[in-house]
């Protein structure tokens, strides 16, 4: 038995629109397919490149777990767990958009006092990096 079709309803002098059945409304909000930015190849390198740029953090500081960056489906995955003592001094990730000579997004380190779970994106500046 197909669904009934709903028809449009006058209000006061003016007609509503006709609003497809329920059934073709959630086909048609299934088929519609989200799109979120790979954090490598969508995201911008930053406003002010290479004074300023952005970053995308995948390991924060004080984290046991090491995540990569999956180039092809622009996750980031868990790539192992450091099941000792240590753990990662510092906030660690890539810069956007930019490729070294392991076909590896750039490497950035992020020395600060603020702690940040992982997987953020920040606006950096080099005069700002203590190296």
């Amino acid at each position: 038995m197909s669904p009934p079709i709903e028809t449009p309803k006058k209000t006061s002098g003016s007609q509503q629109k006709a609003h497809p059945p329920l059934n073709e409304r959630i086909l048609s909000s299934l088929s519609r397919r989200s799109v979120a930015a790979h954090p490598w190849h969508d995201l911008e390198i930053g406003p002010g490149a290479p004074t300023i740029f952005n970053c995308v953090v995948e390991i924060g500081k004080g984290s046991k777990v090491k995540y990569e960056l999956d180039k092809k489906t622009g996750l980031i995955k868990v790539d192992r767990v450091l099941y000792s003592s240590v753990v990662y001094p510092h906030n660690y990730g890539f810069i956007p958009r930019t490729l070294c000579e392991d076909s590896d997004p750039m490497d950035v380190l992020v020395l600060m006092q603020v702690l940040y779970d992982a997987n953020f994106m920040l606006l950096m500046s080099k005069y700002n990096l203590h190296i």
